[in-house]
């Protein structure tokens, strides 16, 4: 009796959650819809700058993670042993809990040291993509992990029956193998790139900057463009770029689910 009341109450609260979910997610992208012009995205527009300041940094942050991460990744699941991997995978699940906002204080903090050094150093897009790329990078390193860790176990003793060597297993069977799992890497860290505000807030973004010319400049991104403007907004209009810019946001994060959905797919059939 107590099983099915507990196994009830489950089903209820995860229908409460997918309900609020489902719910929050439709009245973004119905007010995101009736706000949207096209005037927010042309060269004066509100959101020009915002978007690609996001797609700048979005880009250079899993550039900065991926060999980092595939890196770890190989280590950990080919080469890493006994105590070493242990301590390398406890860390890894550990630095993938750190709350956003001590990344940020950290890249925080090194432009700081920088600065006594090169007092030319200030927070710019460079540094903000390092820390997103610290932030993001346990997704892509479990991601290879777990893709290297299914490869069929025969295809392994085969290949070293025909004499070849633990560098040309991994290069010819194991990285193809695990290439769906970090595709689905890559999308997560992108996502997770794409939304951040407490690391960028910190480390480079600074409102109505403009569209950056160097790596070396301040930006603007959707995430703090969204934060800056509700925290301040004067006017309905101002309110209405929120939307749109969340529109927006959901709408990549719509692209990426797609391309997860279809390679499901595609892996089925």
């Amino acid at each position: 009796m107590i099983t099915r009341a507990l196994a009830w109450l489950i089903r209820l609260v995860t229908l409460a959650i997918l309900t609020a979910f489902v719910s929050l997610l439709m009245y973004l992208i119905v007010q995101g819809v009736h706000a949207f012009d096209p005037a927010m995205f042309t060269a004066n527009g509100v959101l020009v700058a915002p978007l690609i300041g996001t797609v700048w940094l979005v880009v250079l942050s899993v550039l900065v993670a991926l060999p980092i991460g595939v890196g770890a990744g190989i280590y950990l699941s080919v080469y890493a042993r006994g105590r070493m991997r242990e301590v390398l995978s406890f860390w890894f699940e550990l630095h993938a809990s750190i709350p956003s906002i001590l990344i940020g204080l950290f890249g925080f903090a090194l432009i700081l040291a920088l600065h006594r050094l090169l007092p030319a150093a200030l927070p710019a897009l460079w540094l903000a993509a390092v820390s997103i790329a610290i932030l993001i990078v346990p997704y892509i390193i479990k991601a290879t992990e777990l893709g290297i860790a299914e490869t069929p176990p025969e295809s392994i003793r085969l290949a070293y029956a025909l004499g070849a060597t633990r560098e040309q297993v991994l290069r010819t069977i194991q990285l193809p193998a695990a290439r769906r799992h970090l595709l689905k890497g890559i999308i997560l860290a992108t996502a997770r790139a794409a939304e951040d505000t407490a690391v960028i807030m910190l480390t480079g973004a600074v409102a109505s900057y403009g569209i950056p010319h160097s790596l070396l400049e301040p930006f603007e991104a959707l995430p703090f463009f969204i934060y800056t403007t509700v925290a301040a907004y004067g006017s309905a209009e101002e309110l209405d770029g929120v939307f749109v810019a969340a529109f927006v946001l959901v709408g990549m994060a719509g692209v990426l689910v797609g391309v997860l959905l279809n390679e499901k797919l595609e892996v089925r059939n």
